[in-house]
């Protein structure tokens, strides 16, 4: 109530002008809605979205506009900052499992960004495996999967050589990146702290096999000046970290436009996709790994 009070002073005194009679000011609908407010309907406010109030004045009086959910002047990119509302919207119980999330224009209207910034939000929850997307009907929060145990104690390199194939790497990115909220919960950093991407296409005998895409702890810095288009278990080793592999979880996923073209297979091809938890030997968690396989040219063996 006290916020509420100081509010609807703030409002009257800003807004008090030779323009805007005392009559007219009263009959507001800012402060009407503080007035019902101080009459006791409680409202959750987050102090983030008290930060600022937008006004901006006009020949036949005052237009007042309440602060975005969103940023502008943040640290943290807008997209997100809206990637974090929707997660906790989900996470909260406004959308359950199956159910669809409002329209991009709807979105856009509520967060006062543009198209492309509410895509990179959904594009990302989507790669995380909160969200899908259903050609023609829209965006859905993902219903929970089975999942099965699978094991990479050795690495895909070394798991090649045994096989007698020949593994090659290209490296497609290493660049610092803001982390997403899976980053953030696995490597204990915060939002407005960057993290190490790399990702790479790697091959079997010459055959373009698996995207591998890893999310790693700030403190693998050296992965930005080393090779990385051999095996990452021995890269690691010759630092004296052993990589554990604790979490991994399989499930069945299609091709995207890039996906299909760095493997040279058709669009929405089924793939195999593996989501690791590695941690060194003294359990700290160092990074999270995201594989898409084309099985055309490998077994799986469990």
């Amino acid at each position: 109530m006290v916020i509420i009070h100081y509010i609807t002073y703030f409002v009257k005194t800003y807004f008090r002008n030779k323009e805007l009679k005392s009559r007219r000011l009263q009959k507001h609908p800012v402060l009407s809605l503080l007035k019902w407010l101080k009459m006791g309907i409680s409202l959750y406010i987050d102090i983030d979205l008290l930060y600022n109030v937008i006004k901006s004045y006009n020949e036949f009086g005052v237009s007042f506009i309440m602060a975005s959910l969103v940023n502008p002047n943040s640290v943290v990119p807008m997209y997100k900052q809206i990637l974090k509302i929707l997660s906790d919207r989900i996470a909260s119980g406004v959308w359950g499992p199956g159910e669809k999330l409002p329209p991009e224009n709807s979105l856009m209207q509520e967060f006062g960004v543009s198209r492309i910034t509410v895509r990179a939000a959904i594009e990302e929850l989507t790669d995380n495996g909160i969200l899908v997307r259903s050609q023609g009907k829209g965006t859905f929060v993902a219903s929970p999967k089975s999942t099965y145990k699978a094991n990479d104690s050795i690495g895909f390199t070394r798991s090649c050589r045994l096989a007698g194939k020949t593994p090659t790497s290209k490296l497609l990115k290493a660049e610092w990146i803001y982390p997403n909220q899976a980053d953030m919960d696995f490597l204990h950093v915060g939002e407005s702290d960057k993290i190490i991407l790399t990702q790479r296409l790697r091959f079997v005998d010459g055959n373009p096999t698996l995207i591998e895409t890893n999310h790693c702890s700030p403190e693998l810095s050296f992965l930005l000046t080393e090779n990385l288009e051999g095996s990452l278990f021995e890269l690691f080793e010759s630092h004296g970290i052993t990589i554990v592999n604790k979490h991994r979880s399989l499930e069945i996923c299609y091709s995207t436009k890039e996906e299909s073209e760095l493997l040279k297979i058709e669009k929405n091809k089924a793939l195999i996709l593996f989501r690791d938890e590695q941690f060194d030997q003294n359990d700290k968690p160092l990074y999270l790994s995201k594989q898409v396989y084309n099985t055309e040219h490998m077994k799986f063996y469990f």
